[in-house]
């Protein structure tokens, strides 16, 4: 017997947007799930990236996600709810990154949509139904070499489905949309049991492409509830780390400060909301110690004050504009000059 979350062929050509009839449902069970197909390209910039397709049932109900849309209600930080772009345009403002953010948590039906406004999504990584996205994280690292210029996603979820059945969503749907799986071990601590799935991705540059599914099978607390994790490494140049340098302005740094790595994040854990940004600028010609010592000797500036009480050897940390604390941490480059990673955090 074909178990409730696991497709047949024809269901698994549905999953990667190769036309077929989708079956009928098998019998309804509770803990089944489903796939929003993503093979789609994303729409451009402003138009609603929500239901690349019709989502594929599987012995159970596709849900009714967030969605994608164009503009998203958010608070500024602080002051009154204003409308700004859902997407993250180049130099995005703070507040437009937020807005950005709200697009990743809470229940979904395509957990990678999101990220498509960001960067090139693998095509047809499917979700589980009644998957609820409670933390994300996009870390960017180009390189000038192709093999080595990539970025990672990283969606933390929790579901209806039980790990096992997730298990065989996968192992089903990510083969049949082209990544074959090359990886299942298993891994315990004091928190519980993990199982971790792991497939490739052929079609990228980036030497290291592949998609991981980390399942938890079990917990030591029967308080905790299980989380799952699904990350993937696929391919990104530095085109791509254009929306997340705005969001600081006027902040003294050398004119020739080159943008190297960005990580961005959004987190519901606990029931606190909030956003992470961070660039990191390899800036040549000047050490740490001298580049802090002019950084700071050049504040006031732009609205940015140092905060004395939180500064430290190696760092500076300041309020600014609409955020609450911006800290920046001074170390050595390489091979030569100073690596400045300007980070800040925003509590909705």
């Amino acid at each position: 017997m074909t178990h409730p979350l696991v497709a047949a062929a024809a269901l698994a050509a549905l999953a990667v947007g190769v036309a077929a009839s989708p079956p009928s449902q098998p019998g309804g069970d509770d803990d089944a799930a489903a796939t929003s197909a993503s093979a789609s390209p994303p729409p451009p910039a402003g138009e609603s990236s929500s239901s690349p397709s019709e989502p594929v049932t599987v012995g159970g109900s596709a849900g009714s996600g967030p969605g994608s849309p164009a503009d998203v209600t958010i608070k500024t930080i602080p002051g009154a709810p204003v409308t700004v772009p859902g997407e993250a345009p180049p130099h995005a403002s703070i507040d437009q990154l937020v807005a950005a953010s709200q697009r990743f948590l809470g229940p979904s039906t395509d957990m990678t949509a999101a990220f498509a406004g960001l960067v090139d999504v693998p095509p047809g990584i499917p979700t589980p139904a009644g998957s609820t996205v409670l933390e994300m994280m996009l870390s960017l690292e180009p390189s000038d070499e192709a093999d080595d210029s990539y970025y990672y996603g990283t969606v933390t979820f929790e579901s209806t489905a039980t790990a096992s059945d997730i298990a065989e969503f996968y192992e089903t749907l990510l083969p049949a949309a082209g990544y074959p799986q090359s990886g299942d071990s298993t891994s315990s601590d004091e928190g519980g049991r993990r199982r971790t799935l792991e497939f490739d991705i052929p079609a990228a540059e980036y030497w290291l492409a592949d998609i991981t599914v980390t399942l938890t099978e079990s917990v030591t607390d029967d308080e905790v509830t299980p989380t799952h994790e699904l990350r993937w490494y696929a391919d990104a140049d530095e085109s791509k780390l254009e929306p997340f340098l705005g969001w600081a302005p006027g902040l003294p740094l050398p004119a020739d400060a080159i943008p190297a790595s960005v990580l961005f994040s959004t987190s519901a854990f606990l029931d606190v909301d909030s956003v992470s940004v961070e660039v990191a600028y390899d800036i040549p010609g000047v050490d740490p110690v001298t580049m802090h010592s002019t950084f700071e000797g050049q504040l006031p500036r732009g609205g940015y004050a140092i905060d004395a009480d939180e500064d430290i050897d190696g760092s500076t940390t300041m309020t600014g504009p609409g955020i609450p604390q911006i800290s920046i941490y001074w170390n050595e480059g390489y091979p030569t000059g100073t690596r400045a990673t300007v980070r800040g955090r925003v509590v909705l």
